[in-house]
């Protein structure tokens, strides 16, 4: 996760955007985070017939969508 300041004050920054710092901002950084790793991989397909390109993409549809309610600036 990466982080930037604004004079004192620290803000998450996810594809050239700052968010609030906060519970709901960090697990939504953590998790689009490790579903662009997972999309970056091969597709795999899940013992319940999930496909993991799939399963990613909708955890990181929830996450972009919570990042965008904390949005302060975009770079």
């Amino acid at each position: 996760m990466k982080y930037a300041y604004a004079g004192f004050h620290r803000f998450i920054s996810h594809k050239d955007r700052l968010y609030f710092i906060c519970d709901a901002t960090l697990d939504a950084a953590t998790q689009a985070e490790w579903a662009e790793d997972v999309l970056k991989r091969a597709n795999v397909q899940f013992d319940n017939g999930r496909w993991s390109h799939e399963a990613a993409g909708e955890i990181l549809d929830k996450a972009e969508a919570t990042l965008l309610n904390y949005l302060v600036v975009t770079a």
